[in-house]
């Protein structure tokens, strides 16, 4: 995803060219875009703002972004992992650190056994 801010408030941002490695959403463009027009968002959002994230690309959110595609499939993506489970129950969980093109599916490696269940755990 590609920002600019207005060129009248760039100095309240990274400098161009600047790369952020959280992940973020569609779900984020609605509070960000309120809080670049100074309009408070209604409670509830499911998404967050990115302005934060446009000031210091370098921060942490800690987030694990959910994406739903197809009826039963979904997709937790954070700073390091991208876990996937399918309508069918089958898994994939890829370590974006040392597999960036998602070519090793760890989901059966007893080593990752952890990491599987706390995801589990954040699927809707």
């Amino acid at each position: 995803m590609i920002i600019v801010p207005p060129k009248n408030r760039a100095a309240d941002f990274a400098k161009p060219g600047s790369r952020c490695q959280e992940p973020v959403g569609l779900i984020d463009l609605y509070p960000t875009v309120t809080q670049f027009c100074r309009v408070e968002p209604p409670e509830g959002l499911d998404g967050r703002s990115l302005v934060p994230l446009l000031q210091d690309p370098g921060i942490s959110t800690g987030r694990a972004v959910v994406t739903t595609f197809d009826p039963g499939n979904v997709t937790l993506r954070t700073d390091h992992w991208r876990y996937i489970r399918y309508a069918d129950g089958s898994e994939e969980l890829y370590d974006h650190r040392t597999d960036p093109n998602e070519w090793h599916n760890l989901s059966t490696d007893p080593i990752h056994a952890a990491q599987i269940k706390k995801f589990r755990r954040l699927v809707p």
